[in-house]
């Protein structure tokens, strides 16, 4: 279910990532011809960026969320190391990050908040530095937080990179991606609901409702990635 998971935060992703103008383009039929008796059953179609299109990705969040392992999915292949420490696979000294082999798409991974190793002063300024190695920019920045451990600290962490490392003009770029959430994928009812729930018992999840426009639909709940994707970091 991983790889179904990914597939719709990808379309997702696309489809928002410009605003109020559309990104992305439908990929057309054929020409439908003359008029059918019947209709048509109705066909699934792929959301791609326009021809020479470019789309900048940067995933930031807590130790052991799942980020490195959420772009191996967007990526479609193995393209970051991922692990289970306490320190994060992903460090100072390197900038992580994928390019499609037709550059339409740039994934840029970032160390994660919470490493045990480095101060979180260090830690956000290692972000800044991610976002401005982006050549044209970053058009969509994916926060990735575990269902399991959507704690006070972790809530904390995302609001000091964004108010401390980019300020309101960037939040309309910003994604809140929750993986382990098969159930959520599933449903997006549920999912709706389990947002309000949030809302009502946690007033920093609150504060993350604001920076997204208080926009359920820029939630993105996802499985765990294939086997062979590796573990989760």
């Amino acid at each position: 279910m991983g790889a179904v998971g990914c597939a719709q935060a990808q379309e997702q992703i696309l489809q928002d990532a410009a605003g109020s103008e559309p990104a992305v383009s439908q990929q057309e039929d054929d020409a439908l011809g003359s008029a059918k008796t019947a209709p048509e059953p109705e066909k699934k179609t792929d959301w791609v960026l326009p021809a020479g299109g470019k789309l900048t990705v940067m995933m930031f969040g807590m130790t052991g969320a799942g980020k490195s392992a959420m772009g191996n999915l967007l990526a479609g292949c193995k393209a970051f190391a991922s692990g289970d420490d306490t320190a994060s696979v992903t460090n100072l000294k390197s900038i992580s990050r994928h390019v499609a082999s037709d550059e339409s798409l740039i994934i840029l991974d970032s160390i994660g908040l919470g490493d045990t190793e480095i101060s979180q002063d260090q830690v956000i300024s290692s972000i800044q530095d991610v976002a401005l190695s982006a050549e044209n920019g970053v058009d969509v920045m994916l926060f990735v937080m575990q269902m399991a451990r959507i704690t006070d600290d972790a809530i904390a962490r995302v609001i000091d990179v964004m108010e401390l490392g980019f300020g309101s003009q960037c939040s309309p770029n910003l994604y809140i991606v929750v993986t382990f959430a098969s159930r959520y994928l599933a449903s997006r009812p549920d999912a709706d609901a389990w947002i309000e729930r949030q809302l009502d018992i946690n007033w920093r999840f609150s504060y993350i409702f604001e920076l997204v426009g208080r926009s359920p639909t820029r939630f993105i709940f996802i499985d765990n990635p294939p086997a062979d994707m590796g573990e989760l970091n």
